[in-house]
């Protein structure tokens, strides 16, 4: 590998030094003003080792060291050093440990990072940066853990160890604290370099997003949003809204739970026996109309541009199974068992619905109405959670993260598509869950970086993207077919809300 080709070049480097040093055969050898070691810092991994020079400084010349400078680790059990400045690592303790050459009294030290086994330099940088915004690029080790889990580790000291460069400063450009700011429009790639290992990322640099507050909705949480820019909201104390051209408009006993772009919303429609119980609902044209009669309990989860409600229903005996709703009748998909137990979430334009079956120790998720049920796969872990699907029958939801090396365990974004027979994807380990899917296979979602969004395999901060800091999104909820977001923000002043933003037509 690279980094080993590297520390070939630092043991010729002591070679030549101890063959200087064996020639000075003067009687007379004069104390140094400096002991210089080199490399003043470097990072080494686990079971490597490298080799340090040192040099003596006199006045303003200097020379290599000769066969008196004695080599000393500040802690051997890390780092083990031998006395012509060979030194293996042994271990990761997260502190350096200080090598120090002496000669006469005079002595000259090196910081070196010792750094686990790793596999790959993993780096999380916006693909989209709006021009102006300077970020710190989340800087992680990859590599197979004793259980074959791949897992990533954030260390405090990568900070100062992996190099950073831009092809062109003049549209991204490296801060002196490894910072980088998004200079002018245009792209560049940034290359991270750590003991031999390289990531290059391409980055775009762009006039920014537009942040469009909807008005009225301070305090108030996106639920969905359609190609028209109306929202579907809940109110905290309140029930739920359409708002719609500026309108709002009281949904009253229906919890939305999807929209389409003719402004029809499928609903949970609390019974006014039991505000716990629901049945399958949607609202249209300024009405509610209710799917099944009133011996069925249950919800609508989805709905179809045109006005096909897809849901879960029971009848009198508690037996609940996915149903799909028209106005020429109702039919059930094949589920993955008799006796279905389980939540359903949104559905495409060929009535194909995702639902998650809950009644085994870990829930996995299925796309029903289709010829046949395709079962989708966790990416790592016990568990999938699907949420939302497209017309090309592409699937987006979380699955469980494989335990990391501090125990975590958690959801992590996964994308089920179609034309890559539903093998899941990842966006990245800094991407929890992924919310919705627009037409053109945009991804957004929340993670330990807040809203995301995932757009031909690149991942982007959606607030690193925003043409002003005037508002932060603190979460997103939906987006729309074209690609119209809604998500919750906030501004400096402390006002919170629903906010839209359009990601269909920039890059």
């Amino acid at each position: 590998m690279v980094r080993h080709l590297f520390q070939r070049n630092l043991l010729a480097t002591a070679a030549t030094v101890a063959m200087l040093a064996g020639c000075n055969d003067s009687p007379t050898q004069p104390i140094p003003d400096q002991v210089q070691v080199t490399p003043s810092a470097l990072a080494v991994e686990v079971g490597d080792s490298v080799s340090l020079s040192a040099s003596y400084t006199f006045g303003s010349s200097s020379q290599p060291a000769d066969d008196r400078v004695r080599w000393t680790s500040s802690d051997s059990t890390v780092l083990r050093v031998d006395d012509s400045g060979y030194a293996h690592a042994l271990k990761y303790t997260g502190a350096p440990v200080t090598v120090t050459a002496t000669a006469s009294g005079v002595s000259g030290s090196a910081d070196v990072y010792v750094l686990p086994t790793f596999d790959s330099l993993v780096v999380t940088l916006s693909a989209t940066l709006a021009a102006g915004r300077t970020v710190h690029p989340a800087l992680a080790l990859g590599g197979h853990q004793e259980n074959a889990a791949y897992t990533y580790q954030e260390l405090p000291e990568l900070r100062s160890q992996v190099h950073l460069a831009t092809s062109n400063p003049g549209i991204v450009s490296v801060e002196s604290d490894g910072a980088l700011r998004a200079v002018a429009g245009g792209h560049a790639t940034i290359t991270a370099t750590l003991i031999g290992e390289t990531t290059v990322i391409p980055v775009d640099v762009i006039a920014g997003y537009t942040v469009q507050p909807v008005p009225g909705t301070d305090g108030f949480l996106a639920k969905g949003v359609n190609d028209a820019a109306a929202v579907i909201v809940s109110r905290p104390g309140s029930s739920d809204a359409l708002i719609e051209g500026g309108t709002l408009v009281d949904l009253g006993a229906c919890s939305a739970r999807d929209l389409n772009d003719a402004g029809q919303v499928a609903c949970a429609v609390h019974t006014p026996q039991n505000a716990f119980v629901y049945r399958p609902g949607l609202y249209s044209d300024g009405s509610l109309r209710m799917l099944f009669d009133s011996t069925y309990t249950g919800k609508a989860t989805g709905v179809t541009e045109s006005g096909a409600v897809f849901g879960q229903v029971a009848d009198s005996t508690y037996r609940s199974k996915p149903f799909i709703w028209t106005t020429n009748g109702v039919t059930y998909p094949t589920t993955v068992a008799n006796t279905w137990s389980g939540s359903t979430y949104a559905v495409n334009s060929a009535n194909h619905g995702v639902a998650v079956y809950e009644a085994t120790s870990y829930p996995f998720s299925s796309l029903l109405g289709g010829s046949s049920i395709v079962g989708l796969p966790h990416y790592g872990g016990r568990w999938s959670q699907a949420r939302d699907v497209n017309d090309a029958d592409d699937v987006v939801g979380s699955s469980e993260r494989m335990k990391s090396p501090t125990g975590d365990v958690g959801g992590q974004a996964t994308i089920w598509r179609a034309a890559n027979s539903w093998n899941p994807e990842n966006p990245g380990y800094r991407a929890d869950s992924a919310s919705a899917i627009s037409e053109a296979g945009l991804v957004v979602g929340n993670g330990r970086d807040g809203p995301w969004v995932w757009r031909a395999g690149r991942y982007t901060i959606l607030n690193d993207a925003l043409a002003t800091s005037e508002w932060k999104l603190t979460s997103v909820a939906d987006i729309s077919r074209s690609g119209i977001v809604a998500a919750q923000a906030t501004n400096a002043a402390g006002a919170k809300g629903v906010a839209l933003i359009d990601l269909g037509s920039a890059p």
